[in-house]
């Protein structure tokens, strides 16, 4: 299924870290990573491979898998660091408004320094939109822990601590 690859807004949240010592491919990470989101059956979910530059546009890209929830993108990155590390990141983001009635909203969103805070001034998230947001995060991130968890079994490799599975639920802006 289609997502978009647009850049999100702002982001929500972020957590991410490293295991050193597991073997995986990235292909085969998000491969069973989509088949295990796909067996919840979320209503309204979209998911697919998105690229993004490391740095510039010139820059070579990282693959990240979007699961997608209306304007929300939870992208999930996992990549070899060096030969014995692997890494694991994951980002839940706003993607911003579509739509006719939005158009000037849309304009100022492209001015740096102006389109987040038009975008939060105009249209600032609901209570509804935050609860929403945080259960469809939770919803897959803890299919994401539960994945690593099978891998460092398999690997033989310390499973993650409860601090090492928090998320940082700060709207953390545009980075």
């Amino acid at each position: 299924m289609n997502v978009t690859d647009r850049k999100p807004v702002e982001y929500l949240s972020h957590w991410h870290h490293s295991f050193s010592g597991l073997n995986v491919t990235p292909k085969s990470f998000y491969n069973e990573l989509s088949n295990r989101i796909r067996d919840h059956e979320f209503p309204s979910l979209k998911m697919d491979t998105v690229e993004f530059p490391e740095g510039s546009f010139l820059s070579a890209k990282r693959r990240y898998l979007r699961v997608m929830r209306g304007e929300l993108a939870f992208d999930i990155c996992g990549a070899p660091f060096g030969n014995r590390v692997f890494f694991v990141s994951s980002w839940l983001g706003r993607i911003g408004t579509s739509g006719c009635g939005m158009m000037a909203l849309g304009c100022l969103a492209v001015i740096p320094g102006i389109g987040l805070l038009a975008e939060r001034q105009l249209r600032p998230l609901t209570c509804y939109e935050v609860d929403t947001a945080y259960a469809f995060q939770e919803a897959i991130q803890s299919i994401l822990v539960a994945h690593l968890d099978e891998l460092c079994g398999s690997s033989n490799i310390t499973p993650l601590t409860a601090a090492e599975r928090a998320v940082s639920n700060k709207r953390l802006g545009v980075i």
